[in-house]
């Protein structure tokens, strides 16, 4: 077995849990937002980091503005197009850093650094228990977070989150999308992960034999 598929080992099932009561492997993927305001302009950034079982997968940061993946998915030709990944990351970049400055607005605090996080994706165990989740953070407290019950809504968790919520809900929909996204596309991207990943790994295992077999 060659480094690479060491590699992919680790990745596909290093970090993933396992139910007690039945012994089915659980997998995660997850996507953490981290936005830092500095009072001089300009100086503001944004990151978002993928984390496939807890690894970490690709990174996005506002000075580079390209989601760039991360060993061993950037030998893997054709499984995400990274290009439209850092488009929509640059998107995305603008609606967290623009939230944030509506937040220092509503506490009239522009000459501090602070940071805003937020953290969401899903989790897979066997093809039965799916579960979503959508968390923020501001200054390292709770600030609002997804509910995903029959009837989605943000939750604020902070005075200036209401105003959040308000802008968050306002399009019509927009709680179904980002229960739709959590529950449905979220967890269709990480099953894909998971067989490219077990693809791959059968085609090296293949590769290696056939090396062995060679020499």
């Amino acid at each position: 077995m060659g480094p690479l598929t060491t590699v992919f080992l680790l990745l596909m099932f290093t970090g993933t849990t396992m139910l007690k009561e039945s012994g089915i492997r659980c997998y995660s993927l997850i996507y953490e937002d981290v936005a830092r305001s500095h009072p001089r302009p300009g100086q503001s950034n944004f990151t978002n980091t993928g984390y496939l079982n807890g690894q970490v997968f690709y990174q996005y940061d506002s000075k580079n503005q390209r989601a760039v993946p991360s060993p061993p998915w950037d030998k893997v030709k054709g499984m995400h197009d990274w290009e439209k990944e850092s488009q929509f990351q640059k998107r995305r970049e603008d609606f967290v850093l623009d939230n944030m400055q509506n937040i220092l607005d509503y506490y009239n605090d522009g000459n501090g650094s602070h940071i805003f996080q937020g953290r969401f994706g899903c989790k897979l165990c066997g093809d039965n228990f799916i579960k979503g989740f959508w968390k923020c953070q501001y200054d390292g407290r709770d600030f609002i977070e997804f509910n995903t019950d029959e009837k989605p809504s943000w939750i604020p968790l902070d005075p200036a989150a209401h105003m959040i919520k308000q802008r968050w809900e306002a399009s019509p929909g927009a709680v179904y999308r980002a229960k739709a996204y959590l529950e449905e596309e979220c967890i269709g991207t990480l099953r894909r992960y998971i067989e490219y990943g077990k693809t791959h790994l059968r085609q090296l295992s293949l590769h290696a034999v056939k090396d062995l077999h060679s020499t």
